[in-house]
């Protein structure tokens, strides 16, 4: 076989050449890296294949005693100078056992070898160590002089396009999930050749140490029988844990690294399930298979530790082997990586109750059971849930939010006339509808029904994107097309992908991540590291940007396209410039753009203006239509919140009063998800919603309790820190913004502390001034006639302690 030639696909002749690395240097015959170089001419194109041979060199080097330096193999992989430091030092700390498989932690002595790599994310952060490390990220604390508190870092190892569409999925799940349990996702930002996340950073305990009791200690490891000081803290942690996964898993997304490491305990008993390792590819369920022979180890389920898929049901084992060590001190399985991983696949769990004894047969049962080989076997987390004593109030909430999302009802007569408009994409000319309304209307739904609706009606290729502005990305709505229509070119493979990009993919997939995993775009695509990304008028970006427009105008020419973008006010200027050139320059023939504006921004939207300009100037542009969004009817209104409440004529006779309350606000919807009160005798008129509103305010700390007050007093609008600073909350301010926005109490205008916030709806706000005594509201109004814009800059040095890294 010739060498040059294929075995690259599937990684084989990395495999080749490894079993040749090592075979010579274990017969004392070394060859090094660049005599594969020089016999193997197509090694030069495999980045992943060459860095694995550079590694397995410096580890075999170190086995027979010697101490290669990195700065040598810098010198001779000068393309590599940024990846090797990183990749390096992770072998160094395996060979000398400080590395605990994700995250570092270590003696004093450690810590410069931790800090020997740097990340530069740009002025507004200073980095203060590294958190984790992991095959493809890197996670780092570092203080956010914006915000002026400490944040995490989470970055690629090697932006390479496959990799930063990875992180971008990530981000897209987590961002708008606010469950109490896991870390909120604050940006995505792309700074030159660097992109990153900034997470919620939590100061706490791992799980062991918050369950541990050292009197509840056996000297060999395992809990004593005579102490259950323990249980009601371990109970309490892991009903804390499965929600957070139970919370993913109903949004469509896995965690995949489920581990003690990325578990945290606060002062206040709050678990956090973080994510500092490699995402999880939420797309197609798996990792990547270089990742997967990287990464395997005991947390991982069988499924996952033989081809690196991810599933919910590998979430709850990884739970299971958590509760397992907690239980016993030691993990189900150990040996070597085959011993364990044929171990997980054949066999049941050893008892923990043999290793321990006296563990409740609750928990131990339960244990066995999550660490079923069989994926089937395994307990849902509804189940788990329930059998750790988890009430059946919250899991009827959550069904019942669930039910009216899934719901969809009204609006017939508007969704007619854009299915109509669809119709026309075999016409040349092209269509823009705008879709208006109140915050809290229901744009969003409406979309996506619209979308669903398409698809089946149209043979038009669909594609759906939406704006954020806590995407601090040139063209990041451009970025969310490409992700889209990833996803919709898989699904029809009649469309010839290869005669659209004209040769132009490879250019493509490096300045727009998400294109690196479509086949069609040849071998290799993923592996290259991408240019910068600032400024985005450079020339090869705009080369991409040029690719980019000639492939949707030649796909609507083909097929007809249905552009449909959300939120377009929220999107940068470069993102709806090159959005309107699609109509004033290019003159894409058979697209139609439904896009959804507030309408209390419809007179400052930009790409609006620009647009009205245009067409006064050449009416032929395109077709232009306003569609408003109004209140439901009664009926319809009723009909959602009924999915909300047990069924029964009581229950209907409910929803109908509190339909009439809401006025055919959808925004209101999720405030009566928790209402199974009996109905009334004599009805009064809102005593539904205050009801809901009631229920809801209850489950809020304090803090949350005081920030709302203060919003709902102030008779202006409060940026963001200045409303947590008159509420006095210091630490994890952002993350209690985003937990009131997720549960639709309040809404925020952007990222950053001077945007505004404001209270979502004002029933919200005259519920809230209703049930203030006196006294509160005198406070309030002292703190706000006292607010000053604050001068002062954050501080430079942060009052943050290092973690040990």
């Amino acid at each position: 076989m010739d060498p040059n030639h294929g075995a690259s696909e599937d990684g084989g002749l990395a495999f080749l050449l490894l079993a040749d690395q090592l075979s010579r240097w274990t017969k004392g015959s070394g060859a090094r890296v660049e005599d594969y170089l020089a016999r193997y001419r197509s090694l030069h194109h495999q980045r992943e294949a060459l860095l694995e041979l550079i590694a397995g060199e410096y580890f075999l080097r170190r086995r027979d005693g010697e101490a290669p330096e990195i700065e040598e193999y810098r010198a001779r992989f000068p393309q590599f100078a940024d990846e090797l430091p990183i990749q390096l030092e992770l072998l160094d700390m395996m060979a000398d056992g400080r590395l605990d498989t994700n995250v570092i932690e270590g003696p004093e002595s450690d810590r410069a070898v931790v800090s020997s790599v740097t990340f530069d994310p740009g002025e507004r952060f200073d980095v203060i160590c590294r958190l984790g490390i992991a095959p493809t990220t890197v996670s780092y604390l570092a203080h956010d002089h914006l915000w002026d508190e400490p944040v995490v870092l989470k970055t690629v190892r090697r932006a390479s396009p496959s990799q930063v569409a990875m992180l971008q999925r990530e981000f897209h799940r987590r961002r708008n999930h606010g469950h109490a349990n896991l870390a909120a996702y604050h940006e995505l930002i792309a700074a030159g050749e660097r992109w990153f996340l900034t997470m919620e950073y939590v100061e706490g305990q791992n799980l062991f140490d918050f369950v541990r009791d050292d009197e509840d200690i056996s000297p060999a490891g395992g809990r004593e029988h005579s102490g259950r000081g323990w249980l009601p803290r371990l109970r309490h942690a892991l009903r804390q844990l499965v929600g957070a996964a139970a919370s993913l898993h109903r949004s469509g997304g896995v965690h995949g690294d489920i581990r003690p490491s990325n578990i945290v305990v606060s002062s206040t008993s709050r678990l956090t399930l973080l994510d500092l390792g490699t995402p999880v590819d939420y797309r197609m369920g798996t990792l990547p298979r270089a990742d997967v022979r990287r990464t395997r180890d005991v947390y991982m389920a069988p499924e996952q530790y033989d081809s690196g898929r991810s599933t919910p049901t590998g979430d709850l084992y990884a739970i299971g082997v958590v509760l397992y060590e907690v239980l016993t001190g030691e993990v189900p399985f150990a040996g070597t990586w085959t011993e364990i991983g044929l171990a997980k696949s054949l066999l049941d769990p050893p008892d923990p109750r043999h290793r321990a004894p006296g563990i409740p047969d609750d928990l131990a049962d339960l244990c066995v059971e999550l660490l079923s080989p069989v994926e089937l076997k395994r307990p849902d987390p509804d189940r788990v849930l329930a059998r750790l004593g988890e009430s059946a109030e919250r899991k009827n909430r959550e069904s019942a939010t669930a039910r009216s999302r899934e719901l969809f009802v009204g609006r017939h007569r508007e969704l007619e006339e854009v299915r109509s408009l669809a119709e026309p994409c075999q016409h040349e000319r092209s269509t823009i509808v705008v879709v208006h309304g109140s915050e809290g209307i229901g744009r969003t739904t409406f979309l996506q029904r619209a979308a669903r609706e398409i698809r089946r009606s149209s043979g038009a290729v669909v594609i759906e994107a939406g704006c954020s502005k806590r995407e601090l990305v040139v063209l990041g709505l451009w970025d969310q097309i490409a992700h889209s229509m990833v996803g919709e070119l898989e699904r029809r493979p009649e469309v010839d992908l290869a005669s659209l990009l004209r040769g132009g993919g490879e250019r493509l997939s490096r300045h727009f991540p998400a294109f690196a995993e479509l086949k069609a775009f040849g071998e290799g695509d993923g592996g290259n590291v991408m240019p910068p990304k600032f400024p985005h008028a450079d020339r090869r970006r705009g080369e991409a940007m040029e690719t980019f427009v000639r492939l949707i105008h030649d796909l609507s020419s083909r097929h007809g396209l249905v552009l449909l973008v959300d939120d377009l006010e929220k999107g940068d200027d470069a993102s709806t410039e090159a959005l309107l050139e699609l109509f004033v320059e290019q003159r894409v023939p058979r697209l139609l753009l439904v896009a959804s504006v507030r309408t209390e921004e419809l007179v400052n939207a930009s790409f609006l203006k620009t647009l009205g300009r245009g067409l006064r100037e050449d009416p032929s542009i395109a077709r232009c239509h306003s569609l408003a969004l109004g209140p439901l009817s009664n009926d319809a209104m009723g009909q959602v919140i009924a999915s909300q409440l047990e069924r029964g004529e009581e229950s209907t006779r409910r929803a109908d009063d509190i339909a009439r309350e809401v006025a055919g606000n959808p925004s209101l919807v999720p405030l009566v998800g928790a209402l199974h009160h009996p109905r009334e005798t004599k009805h009064v008129l809102g005593a539904g919603v205050i009801r809901s509103l009631d229920e809801r305010l209850t489950r809020l700390s304090a803090e949350e309790r005081v920030l709302l007050e203060t919003i709902a007093a102030s008779r202006e609008p409060l940026a963001q820190r200045d409303a947590l600073e008159l509420a006095e909350i210091t630490t994890h301010g952002r993350r209690i913004l985003a937990r009131l926005e997720h549960w639709r109490l309040l809404r925020t205008s952007g990222p950053f502390p001077t945007d505004p916030v404001e209270l979502y709806h004002p029933w919200i706000r005259l519920h809230l001034l209703h049930g203030m005594s006196l006294a509160d509201w005198l406070v309030c109004q002292r703190r706000l006639e006292g607010r000053r814009v604050p001068t002062r800059q954050p501080t430079r040095s942060p009052n943050v302690t290092p973690p040990r890294c």
